[in-house]
């Protein structure tokens, strides 16, 4: 099984660069078994929003890529705990003591 997020559904369904969706379907090939979050759908109508106003999608082009993302994904969607995504960056971000850091990280700009 391998968990993708929007930006690797987008590469495998929507195929508008060069690269990337090749990218996509070789990770399809290794594994078809892939596994989304709930959010994945919200995204991907980003996407295609995205793609709708620089007039580089139809409608229908939007709603056919839509369709066939959902068929395909539909019962491969997961929740997605958020203490166990909490824990995790916990255990990976440098100063994993489970307290806080002395100083707050500085302010990005505006």
């Amino acid at each position: 099984m391998i968990v993708v997020d929007t930006d690797v559904v987008s590469y495998f369904w929507l195929q508008m660069t060069a690269d990337r969706p090749a990218a996509a379907r070789a990770a399809r090939e290794r594994d078809a078994d892939w596994a989304v979050p709930h959010l994945w759908r919200s995204e991907f109508r980003s996407v295609l929003r995205g793609y709708m106003t620089r007039d580089l999608m139809t409608l229908e082009e939007a709603q056919r890529s839509h369709q066939k993302a959902q068929e395909d994904l539909h019962d491969r969607e997961h929740e997605v705990p958020a203490d166990s995504v909490l824990q995790l960056v916990d255990d990976t971000r440098p100063y994993s003591s489970g307290r806080r850091r002395e100083t707050p990280p500085a302010a990005a700009p505006v």
